[in-house]
């Protein structure tokens, strides 16, 4: 075997499954970097699925790729039922409910099943396991619903599955990272409300704007999210344009405890700025837009953003940063950042501000603007609003029914 050249070899591994990948992987230094080289076992990030609110179906935001899979970004191989979302994503599979059914399906394949109905007293929170290196088959998991206040001490019976026993009933409560004194709440600057004073206003009428906006950013609380990467588990705090991200470190016969360590900490705001005071900032080169699955949508823009690229294009270096408009140098950021998800293999963060997305690498702080997510044909951003997101890695390998 290591007479044979190594593309020769990674075109014979091409052919397996997922599992007799994974096990070569493990046989030598060498198979381990042609497999991962080359994205052989999992295929790396194609997209994000977004659910919005006062939308019917999620958008896909992704990068057009000109290779297959030929991703279902608009989950037309479902059944046409008028409303659906992405619950769940694990390894290339989509949890998507619709009104009262529960759908598990590959957009990559196209097939899909669809799951029995909800047992009485469990809650909706369905999550999906899949890992086709161990097994193309799937799973669903439920968690019941316990009473909010209950009138006798809760047993662990009442609140377990039904086919989780006693003995499997073990967890470890891991608590979070205090948020507390964490965040500072941003300055408006009452020289730029004055400074946008439209004719029919009066002074008076920007400085009592201005300290009402004040006040809610002063009461808005952040937002808290846990992500996965092959990088281990991270939780992200945002705050106004502060992020910060906590990685965690596993139990350890020296730490016996679980523990969080704060691994990042900025203020993305100067970025963003840097981004939105350009006067050619509308005309910034994008490399990902949204997809619903319509014909001919994989040639809709540029090639321009790859994530297995270590080079990165940010906002700092593109043409133009310094061309800044010197009549108006305002720019209104008083909107928060959308938390999309983690890259599944390198330290990227992919934000959004104001319907448009950004890649943020947490090792050089660079921001890498991406495009917009802003749904096609709705004219309100207060019912387009992001609900949730879910990174998606395509998988070629599952046992879901062809139902074309």
């Amino acid at each position: 075997m290591d007479l044979l050249p190594e593309e020769l070899l990674a075109d014979i591994l091409r052919h397996l499954p997922p599992r007799p990948i994974a096990v070569c992987r493990t046989i030598s230094k060498g198979l381990h970097a042609i497999i991962d080289s080359r994205g052989l076992l999992l295929r790396g990030l194609r997209g994000i699925f977004i659910n919005y609110v006062g939308q019917d179906e999620p958008y896909f935001f992704s990068r057009p790729e000109r290779v297959a899979p030929r991703v279902d970004a608009g989950l037309r191989s479902l059944p046409d039922i008028g409303w659906r979302e992405a619950v769940h994503h694990c390894n290339g599979l989509l949890l998507v409910q619709d009104w009262e059914k529960l759908y598990v399906c590959n957009p990559a394949t196209q097939r899909w099943a669809l799951l029995p109905p909800r047992c009485k007293g469990f809650g909706d929170a369905e999550h999906l396991v899949f890992d086709p290196t161990v097994s193309l088959h799937y799973e669903v998991i439920a968690f019941a619903e316990a009473p909010r206040k209950p009138k006798i001490p809760i047993q662990p019976d009442i609140q377990r599955p039904s086919w989780l026993s006693p003995q499997e009933l073990k967890y470890q409560v891991i608590k979070t990272p205090r948020l507390e004194n964490i965040f500072t709440p941003p300055r408006l600057d009452a020289d730029d409300y004055l400074r946008q004073e439209e004719p029919y206003w009066d002074k008076e009428a920007c400085l009592a704007e201005f300290e009402m906006d004040q006040e809610l950013l002063n009461n808005r609380k952040p937002s808290m999210h846990l992500g996965k990467s092959e990088h281990g588990i991270y939780y992200t705090a945002l705050g106004w344009h502060q992020l910060r991200v906590w990685v965690l470190h596993e139990a350890s016969d020296s730490n016996p405890i679980p523990e969080w360590e704060l691994k990042h900490k900025t203020d993305i705001k100067p970025s963003f700025l840097q981004h939105y005071l350009r006067k050619d900032w509308k005309k910034a080169k994008k490399s990902w837009s949204l997809d619903r699955g319509t014909e001919g949508s994989d040639d809709r823009i540029d090639y321009g953003w790859d994530s297995s690229d270590d080079g990165v294009t940010n906002v700092e270096q593109e043409d133009g940063v310094d061309d800044y408009d010197d009549d108006d140098r305002y720019c209104d950021m008083r909107d928060d950042m959308d938390f999309l998800g983690y890259h599944p293999s390198k330290e990227i963060a992919f934000l959004g501000y104001g319907f448009d997305g950004f890649a943020y690498y947490l090792g050089t702080s660079k921001l890498q603007y991406l495009g917009t997510f802003f749904p096609v044909g709705c004219y309100h951003s207060q019912v387009a609003a992001t609900h949730e997101s879910f990174i998606y890695t395509p998988c070629m390998d599952d046992l879901l029914p062809d139902n074309t």
